[in-house]
């Protein structure tokens, strides 16, 4: 988050305006939250923060020596990675829908795919018609993203997990599809959170 006009507030607002919009910033925060300081600026709420115990506070990188990158992407990245890290969380645009319908019944995908639940570790693995699939801790493929899908050439996918494994049927497919489909009504679908990080 950047500092900057945390105090001031709008004449049309009370005077705990402010710091309701710090805190909901702060709370989009996923894995990792950075609060930037401004050294000709004051900020309460982050005054009020460096107190606590939770919160640990850093300097500015000292300079680097010379001939060596200064941007702070290199600083983070030589530090703290975790920083870098790029957050999808996929929708079902970005999923292949089909995939386990286009699978029998009785086809060991669709109970691999059952003994998923939100949090299980996945792997993103490149598929030879360059597009994406998903496997399970077993190394069973649970899934298929479409094409849609645009994998960040310059990241690797350091971790991938189940957001959600959302029921799709035969009646909900476009009619393009409905041929392919070999589940006789409903299929589970697993919808991917993946992770990025800088090569």
């Amino acid at each position: 988050m950047l500092d900057g006009g945390w105090a001031n507030t709008n004449p049309r607002e009370d005077r705990d305006a402010p710091r309701r919009l710090f805190y909901v910033a702060m709370t989009r925060a996923r894995q990792t939250l950075a609060l930037t300081r401004m050294t000709n600026e004051k900020n309460p709420f982050a005054d009020e923060l460096g107190k606590s115990p939770l919160v640990l506070c850093r300097e500015t990188p000292p300079d680097t020596a010379p001939g060596v990158e200064e941007s702070p992407s290199a600083y983070l990245a030589g530090t703290l990675p975790s920083l870098m890290a790029q957050y999808q969380r996929l929708d079902m645009e970005t999923v292949d829908l089909g995939f386990a319908g286009r699978h029998y019944r009785r086809n060991p995908v669709h109970r691999a795919i059952r003994a998923l639940a939100p949090g299980h570790v996945l792997e993103l693995r490149a598929a030879e018609d360059s597009r994406w699939e998903l496997f399970n801790a077993s190394g069973r493929r649970v899934g298929r993203l479409s094409g849609k899908f645009k994998h960040p050439g310059d990241k690797h996918c350091c971790r991938a997990s189940v957001f959600a494994v959302v029921q799709w049927s035969k009646e909900q497919s476009e009619p393009q599809y409905l041929e392919g489909i070999r589940c006789d009504s409903e299929w589970e679908v697993v919808v991917p959170e993946l992770v990025f990080l800088p090569r």
